[in-house]
This record gives structure tokens, C-alpha cells and sequence, in this order.
């Protein structure tokens, strides 16, 4: 019998690890770039890129800003 397997990458924030990752290809950003804007070290803005359930809001919003990614888009991709 197949065993299924759980994806852990199907969470629920997957929209908008999926638009942050999207807008810093778009921009040509690099993680190095991630972690100015977010003011920390690059291993730590990896750790929130790959689990953006742990982003507070003013990290999302400066993402946001930097990244250029219109609010509303990111207001669709976070479930309440």
C-alpha cells in the first residue's frame, strides 16, 4: 500500500510565502536583502521566509514596502 505523506510546505500562509518569495524574485532580491529590511541576521530571515506564521505584522508591513507588494494582496494571503 503507497503511504501518503503530509506536504509540510501545503500551510496556511503557503499565499504568502509564495508572494514574498515571488516579489524578491521579481525585484532580484537575495535573502541578504530580506534580512536588511527585516534588521536581523540572514539566518534568522531564512528561518521566517520558510514560515512566515512567525512574521509580526510590522515585519509583514515593511516587506511589504520594500518588496513593493500591494496591501491588498497581502490581506488576501493571511487567513484570519
Amino acid at each position: 500500500m503507497a503511504r501518503t505523506k503530509n506536504d509540510p510546505r501545503n500551510h496556511k500562509y503557503r499565499k504568502l510565502e509564495v508572494l514574498i518569495n515571488g516579489s524578491m524574485t521579481a525585484e532580484k532580491r537575495s535573502l541578504s536583502d530580506m534580512a536588511r529590511i527585516l534588521d536581523m541576521h540572514e539566518n534568522s530571515a531564512r528561518k521566517y521566509l520558510r514560515d512566515p506564521s512567525l512574521l509580526t505584522v510590522d515585519m509583514i508591513g515593511r516587506l511589504g514596502r520594500n518588496l513593493h507588494i500591494p496591501i491588498e494582496d497581502m490581506r488576501e494571503c493571511i487567513k484570519y
